[in-house]
């Protein structure tokens, strides 16, 4: 892997950009707009809830939307529904029973770009198809209006990982089916994990590091 520099942005931006309102994203946006285009009753019960009554008259005559379907597609957002609060955070998570750094000096950064390149090397391992490094941009976040004390990065923050999960392109293309949302929750469960680990390395090496996902910013 080498690190490539380019003079030129690949994207132009035309006109003001406004950093985004969390509550104009999909899966907020429906709970609140009108207008919004309907979704099916069942499919927005049963990703909010797993009562039983809710799941029993799920239709089963149609590909993609019986009950296997709709079990994979329940199991796929497990990570990202039990855990996600939790890893989305400045803090080890609690109960990590891991090998504890915090007594340690930081480690000294002798060649910025072998570390940014085992920085990337650890964020492929733990499941990041691509992932790069850069500046934080303020414009990447969230409204601040959409914001709690929960999501706000600190001044010390400047930096950060982006990285992409890869999610089944076939299952997606099986679009509004169960499949196509358990693709979609895995991507998001492998989120979840990919940018825990991550910022528990950085952690662990010394660097303030907050693990990010739907919470601060589009993902």
């Amino acid at each position: 892997m080498a690190i490539v520099k380019k003079s030129w942005r690949p994207y132009e931006i035309v006109g003001e950009v406004k950093r985004f309102q969390r509550r104009m994203t999909a899966l907020r946006r429906r709970r609140w707009d009108p207008t919004f285009p309907d979704i099916k009753k069942e499919d927005v019960e049963l990703e909010e809830s797993a009562e039983p009554e809710e799941i029993s008259g799920l239709p089963q005559e149609r590909s993609g939307y019986g009950r296997p379907d709709y079990a994979l597609q329940a199991a796929s957002w497990t990570l990202a529904s039990s855990f996600g609060g939790r890893a989305y955070s400045a803090e080890r998570p609690e109960g990590t029973r891991s090998a504890n750094f915090d007594d340690l000096p930081p480690y000294q950064v002798d060649d910025e770009r072998a570390l940014s390149l085992y920085v990337k090397k650890a964020a492929g391992l733990f499941g990041a198809s691509l992932s790069g490094i850069t500046k934080l941009n303020p414009l990447w976040r969230y409204d601040d209006e959409d914001e709690d004390e929960a999501t706000l990065l600190p001044p010390e923050i400047d930096t950060a990982v982006v990285m992409a999960i890869e999610m089944n392109y076939a299952l997606l293309a099986t679009s509004p089916s169960a499949q196509a949302s358990a693709a979609s929750g895995n991507g998001y469960s492998r989120m979840v994990f990919t940018a825990c680990c991550l910022a528990e390395f950085l952690r662990n090496l010394g660097f303030k590091a907050i693990a990010c996902g739907n919470d601060t910013a589009l993902s």
